[in-house]
């Protein structure tokens, strides 16, 4: 009777791991959901730019660990040196995406600037003022929930192309023909998927770190 029940033992020890096991790979990927969620939605209220990670009880704070911080919209701090004008942009989602415009004398073209994840028009306003001085109007896109623009899901540039498409075709109707794609990061990503899937047609495509997978972004 001895060995008996000893492998009955020894099976519910077995038995008892497995369950631990399968319970701890639903909450890692229950985990995974909450993060993946957190990464592409951007918030404006208070309540997210005052949270505090290390603050309140154990539970709390296991909880924030588990299901990862609500991530704060950056807001714009930086705006043109120069005169420029300010265009919305509607999706067909019926969200406004917001742009500046900064027309430049005797222009020669015009290029299209997209920021990076988590950032907004605002930032790559230096290398604007660079094309600027090379003689070439810009216009400075916000993606969908970032910047002024609305909306607070992102999809990593899976339907961002959509506002590209849109600044594309308003430079277009303007008769612009010397069209230039300048991207970072993301924005690059958003550009060449754009340009694949609208069949847009750049003069130049000049990109900035761009990934081949939101894998290869993470890492």
């Amino acid at each position: 009777m001895q060995p008996a029940r000893k492998n009955t033992t020894w099976r519910t020890i077995l038995r008892w791991t497995f369950r631990v096991l399968i319970f701890q790979l639903v909450l890692i990927n229950i985990a995974a959901a909450f993060h993946a969620h957190r990464l592409t939605h951007f918030y404006t209220d208070k309540a997210v730019y005052e949270q505090q990670g290390s603050s309140g009880s154990i539970f709390l704070r296991t909880w924030r660990l588990m299901t990862g911080k609500r991530l704060a919209r950056t807001p714009i701090q930086y705006t043109p040196p120069t005169a420029y004008e300010t265009l919305a942009f509607q999706l067909k989602n019926g969200k406004k995406i917001s742009a500046w415009y900064i027309p430049a004398d005797s222009a020669v073209g015009t290029v299209i600037l997209v920021h990076g994840l988590g950032s907004n028009k605002g930032h790559p306003l230096n290398e604007a003022s660079e094309f600027r001085v090379m003689g070439y109007n810009t216009l400075l896109i916000d993606l969908r929930a970032h910047g002024e623009s609305e909306g607070k899901a992102f999809s990593i540039g899976y339907k961002e192309s959509e506002e590209i498409k849109l600044a594309y075709d308003h430079l277009r109707a303007k008769g612009e023909k010397n069209i230039i794609f300048w991207g970072m990061s993301v924005g690059a990503v958003v550009m060449t998927k754009a340009i694949a899937d609208y069949d847009l047609k750049p003069e130049k495509l000049i990109l900035e770190m761009p990934f081949g997978s939101l894998q290869d972004h993470l890492r």
